[in-house]
């Protein structure tokens, strides 16, 4: 259901986008053929700064308020799972405005440029971005010496490619990956208020990625693990991340575990039963379980060998992936925590480097 809701925002955003594009396309008919000169030009660009100022702020406005009410939502229900699910049980549900602010308040756990951000200077360096992206195309244009017809064909892109090669689509693009990042950090700052609510119960958090090719190496090796109730890495941990938690429940409530199962996507739903459905197994185990054609397509070609033929189990090649910070580990970095599964994998160099294996289908 949140990806559904993640879809429904994004599109949100195109009536914004089409009110950008018209008076941008407006201003730049009006200059004739060319933009004339720089004093022309950086009045165009102040236009065009004033134009994408006010429909990003009214969008981020709007985008901010239903991501109130995901996070409001989210509460509800996972407060409501936690009764009906442990016997005698009455979760606290925390005040809405505890759970508003948590969402705005704590920072989102994604890594590089926008590691440590909270989600106004969130949006705001993405915005910043995506206006950049705009306003640089039209000075760069005038650059090269583009008429006006030219410029707005760069921003609009061509009918014959259904306009999805211009700046907009893209900016489009960039924004849909923003809110579904957005949405999932309102769901997962929602439960971890949940969670800390109910800390006499909730013993723990355990990341639950997707089970399907499209799995980040991040999400992949965090599936399954269970960390402090106050402290770990939690959704979104990289833009788009559909990973999310679950309650790592005190061990007397044990007996709800009994024939879980959980979604999956694999080659030809291979491993899945005919409800599209596993037993509760991390991803790597559940990954032991597709034809290796699948598993090169997850993990790529070298990966792939090592997963097969390095006499690693899922958990050992789980901690394989990742460095201490929750970043991918490269090839070279694995092969020195566990040389002895390269060379019984036949993956070593005979200087010690890594051997590449290709194969014809790119991972993701």
């Amino acid at each position: 259901m949140l990806e559904g809701v993640k879809k429904t925002e994004a599109k949100k955003f195109e009536k914004y986008l089409v009110i950008i594009e018209r008076q941008i396309r407006q201003k730049l008919i009006a200059e004739g053929l060319t933009i004339r000169n720089k004093t022309r030009l950086a009045a165009i660009l102040a236009d065009i700064k004033r134009i994408n100022k006010e429909q990003f702020e009214g969008w981020v406005a709007e985008l901010v308020e239903n991501l109130g009410d995901v996070a409001i939502t989210e509460s509800d229900l996972e407060v409501n799972l936690l009764n009906k699910s442990i016997p005698d049980f009455e979760a606290v549900l925390p005040a809405e405005v505890q759970i508003l602010s948590a969402f705005k308040q704590n920072a989102l756990s994604l890594r590089g440029k926008s590691q440590g951000l909270t989600l106004e200077p969130f949006l705001q360096q993405y915005t910043a971005d995506q206006k950049q992206l705009i306003e640089g195309l039209i000075s760069q244009g005038f650059q090269e010496g583009k008429t006006t017809q030219q410029i707005i064909q760069d921003l609009r892109g061509t009918k014959a490619l259904n306009f999805q090669d211009g700046i907009l689509d893209k900016v489009n693009r960039n924004t849909e990956i923003m809110v579904r990042t957005a949405v999932q950090n309102a769901s997962a700052q929602a439960k971890q208020a949940i969670w800390e609510a109910n800390s006499d119960v909730v013993q723990g958090v355990e990341w639950v990625s997707t089970l399907d090719s499209r799995t980040t190496s991040q999400c992949r090796s965090l599936d399954a693990q269970v960390f402090p109730v106050d402290s770990g890495p939690r959704p979104p941990i990289h833009y788009g991340c559909r990973s999310t938690t679950a309650p790592a429940i005190d061990p007397r409530f044990d007996f709800l575990k009994e024939g879980e199962t959980r979604p999956a996507i694999g080659e030809d739903a291979s491993g899945a039963n005919d409800r599209g459905v596993v037993k509760n197994q991390t991803y790597y185990e559940w990954l032991k379980t597709q034809p290796a054609q699948f598993q090169d397509k997850v993990l790529g070609g070298t990966r792939g060998a090592l997963f097969r033929n390095g006499g690693l189990n899922a958990d050992q090649f789980s901690a394989l992936q990742l460095n201490s910070n929750f970043l991918p580990m490269t090839l070279e970095e694995m092969a020195s925590e566990a040389p002895e599964a390269f060379s019984q994998a036949n993956l070593l160099n005979p200087d010690g480097s890594v051997k590449i294996v290709s194969h014809n289908v790119q991972p993701n």
